[in-house]
């Protein structure tokens, strides 16, 4: 847990900041101590150096006060006295150099485990406070560009990839050269419950099951009720992957890759005998029940269909997408979009300034678990109505 002791003298300089409350609430919500237990770990024999704490301390509040680079923080660190008293250095002097804080980033990188784990205690204590988190989740990825020109015959970050968003058949296509942080959102709190960074020429699509993988350790067998996508996650696979665990597929059709087979719409309803669409009846367990509509001509308006959801999961979807109730949820898929907005315009996931997938996943780690240690430290101190405002963290 944070502690911290504040020399006497420059105390004055910290109650006049009530800006650093947010920095407080976020390392109070965090449990560091494993993680600095190894960091503390001496590599080697020469001088100690700068403390490993007042250190990582520095580097968490360069993301909660959305400084965009190391020169930042530093210059940040020398004018603010209190801040530097939160984070543990007694003067000016010892404020370490962009060089030490750029070595000690590269050596936090290189503990991706420990990071992960203390990722999944945030979202442990949040859900305690908050167990319905978890049931609805929203899946999407956002892009991250990296900190090198990938048109160079020898691009400097190795690890990035070139990736497309949008259609290049209608001219909407955006390339990037970078990488994607992929999201698995709780949509009512907006909060990232399990991500993940990979190149950008990565399909998003792929991504959903291991996004699905880390949300079986976090949420109770049967918690994930609905799962939202967009049409870049339409797949037999995935539809398969969602239901498997008991929750709704709520994913657009892609429009490369469907047709709706004869005897359905463009939405797969069924069609009866004379060519109109049937009365959707609900779900019967593993099959979906669809009967003749008002209008129906055939076999006197009494045609009923039983459809297993198991042959077709994607043709079939346990919740059909012309029902209200799809739209509704598809709706709530803009939750995860918001996340993305708020990292990248309050939380420095828009400026990453390292090289290499291990320092890109530092970067967005440190976005997401300012939000949810700001999210915790909110409820705990009874105000669930700062907890989706990161606002509140950085104003």
């Amino acid at each position: 847990m944070y502690s911290i002791q504040p020399p006497l003298l420059a105390f004055k300089d910290f109650l006049a900041s009530d800006t650093n409350d947010r920095l407080v609430m976020v390392l109070s919500a965090l449990d560091l101590e494993p993680l600095l237990l190894k960091l503390d770990r001496r590599r080697g024999r020469g001088r100690r150096g700068y403390s490993q704490r007042s250190m990582l301390y520095a580097v968490i509040a360069g993301w909660v006060y959305n400084l965009h680079s190391m020169a930042d923080l530093r210059r940040e660190l020398c004018r603010n006295g209190s801040l530097r008293i939160l984070c543990g250095i007694n003067s000016v002097g010892q404020v370490p150099s962009e060089d030490a804080f750029s070595r000690f980033f590269a050596r936090l990188a290189e503990h991706k485990a420990d990071l992960q784990a203390e990722y999944a205690k945030l979202i442990d204590k949040i859900r305690e406070l908050a167990p319905e988190v978890g049931e609805k989740v929203a899946i999407d990825s956002t892009a991250i560009n990296a900190w090198s020109d990938g048109n160079r015959k020898q691009a400097a970050d190795p690890d990035a990839g070139w990736g497309c968003k949008g259609h290049q058949s209608k001219g909407k296509s955006k390339w990037w050269f970078g990488y994607k942080l992929h999201i698995a959102a709780d949509t009512p709190a907006e909060l990232a419950l399990a991500f993940d960074v990979t190149p950008a020429n990565e399909a998003d699509g792929t991504q959903m099951e291991a996004l699905l993988a880390e949300l079986d350790k976090l949420l109770p067998e049967g918690h994930l009720k609905a799962v939202m996508a967009d049409a870049a996650y339409d797949s037999k696979a995935n539809y398969a992957a969602v239901w498997s665990r008991g929750a709704l597929p709520i994913i657009d059709f892609n429009a490369r890759g469907w047709a709706a087979p004869a005897g359905y719409t463009e939405k797969g309803q069924p069609l009866c005998d004379c060519g109109r669409p049937m009365r959707f009846l609900g779900r019967d367990r593993a099959y979906l029940k669809y009967g003749s509509g008002k209008d129906c001509t055939c076999r006197d308006g009494k045609l009923i269909r039983r459809l297993r959801i198991d042959d077709n999961p994607r043709l079939h979807a346990p919740l059909p997408r012309h029902t209200l109730k799809w739209a509704r949820l598809y709706n709530e898929r803009s939750a995860v979009e918001r996340v993305n907005s708020r990292g990248k315009e309050h939380l420095r996931l828009r400026t990453l300034k390292h090289r290499g997938a291990d320092k890109a996943y530092l970067h967005c780690w440190l976005s997401m678990a300012v939000a949810a240690a700001g999210c915790l430290g909110a409820m705990q101190i009874g105000r669930r109505d700062w907890a989706r405002s990161v606002v509140q963290l950085v104003a």
